[in-house]
């Protein structure tokens, strides 16, 4: 299963001096285990002995220790799953993306700050009413949740925070906490009861 989502438009520029910076961002990236999707639920968030990288945790579609593996920007954006567009100078100028959504956001906020302002990447995901968009701005990249008209304006922009998990990844962690802690309230009832009986 999975959640299939495509991009609609873009209106990007990457100039190809800064390739180099943007993929050392992406590379950092695999520093912050709590922005990742994949791995093992309730393993070791620590590398094992000798690793580079935690191999229990990665993001979705990537490997744990893609840093090794793709050696440049290009390659990154590939193995997420993107088609890219260059001109004849080699600057990027578009992207394509039809595919599962994973953590395709996290990668392109490494754009912020390289990327024209102004430019936005516009997303369609499965639902109908399902549009967003991202824009760079000031050397940020921001969300804005979409209607069915395809207004970007009606919401107030979420601002991504490098290295900083977004908010709606944040509420999923939170319910999780709140899931397993009603979880063990549950099981602590239950081996009352069960004492009780056996009294």
């Amino acid at each position: 299963m999975g959640y299939y989502t495509s991009i609609t438009e873009t209106d990007i520029f990457l100039d190809k001096k800064h390739f180099d910076a943007v993929y050392k961002k992406m590379c950092e990236l695999n520093d912050y285990d709590d922005l990742k999707s994949g791995g093992s639920f309730g393993a070791n968030n620590d590398p094992k002995e000798g690793e580079r990288y935690n191999s229990t945790k990665w993001f979705a579609w990537m490997e744990y220790n893609y840093p090794e593996i793709y050696p440049d920007m290009k390659s990154i954006l590939i193995a997420l799953g993107f088609d890219l567009d260059f001109d004849i100078d080699g600057n990027l100028v578009g992207l394509g993306y039809y595919d599962k959504t994973g953590a395709e956001d996290y990668f392109l906020q490494c754009f912020a700050g390289y990327v024209n302002d102004g430019n936005y990447i516009q997303w369609k995901g499965e639902e109908d009413n399902d549009y967003y968009q991202y824009t760079f701005e000031n050397g940020k990249m921001f969300y804005r949740k979409g209607l069915m008209s395809v207004s970007y304006d009606e919401y107030e922009p979420e601002e991504y925070v490098f290295g900083q998990m977004s908010s709606s990844d944040l509420a999923a962690a939170e319910w999780t906490k709140k899931w397993k802690a009603e979880r063990e309230a549950q099981a602590l009832e239950s081996l009352k009861e069960l004492e009780l009986d056996n009294n």
